[in-house]
């Protein structure tokens, strides 16, 4: 038996079966690399309900929170709150945070200010003020610089003008649907 074709085959077969099992590599990521550590209140969170997070062409991790936004630089916190020198509107909470395409970032809070981020005066300026009381539930910017906003109550589009200027539009379900 040991001498026959059928035996050299049985042997070539499991050897080569061998040789790919060791030397593929899982089909599922490994993970083994990444640490996980939580961030909260004392590490200079201004409120430990985020609501929503994105970063920017800097590194920046920006969070939007009940209290206002934090900014963090994988080290330090910078707090933008309520008031004159942040530029941020009296808010109780930033619900929506994106980055545009030009690198401009956006924030949503109360379901109603939006509001830009200037880089270089290192505040934030109001925009625009939806109209009633509407609880959004998605925001965008495209790259025509057009915010679309999702509400329970329709989607809202904030076009951008000529002129640097914003206009509102409502757009009801069969506008949507059918144009």
């Amino acid at each position: 038996y040991f001498h026959s074709g059928r035996f050299r085959m049985t042997c070539l077969t499991s050897c080569l079966s061998l040789i790919f099992f060791l030397s593929i590599k899982p089909a599922f990521p490994q993970y083994s690399n990444y640490t996980v550590r939580e961030i909260g209140l004392g590490d200079g969170l201004i409120n430990p309900k985020v609501l929503s997070i994105c970063t920017d062409r800097y590194g920046y991790v920006w969070m939007g929170t009940n209290d206002g936004i934090n900014r963090y630089d994988g080290l330090t916190f910078r707090e933008y709150r309520s008031g004159e020198e942040s530029g941020l509107p009296s808010v109780r909470m930033v619900t929506n945070l994106f980055l545009d395409i030009s690198g401009i970032l956006w924030c949503l809070s109360d379901n109603k200010f939006i509001t830009t981020y200037s880089y270089t005066e290192d505040r934030f300026s109001i925009v625009d003020t939806l109209p009633g009381n509407l609880k959004v539930t998605d925001f965008l910017v495209d790259d025509s610089l057009n915010i679309w906003i999702g509400t329970e109550k329709g989607l809202y589009i904030l076009k951008k003008g000529k002129k640097q200027d914003y206009s509102f539009s409502v757009f009801n379900r069969e506008e949507v649907l059918f144009s």
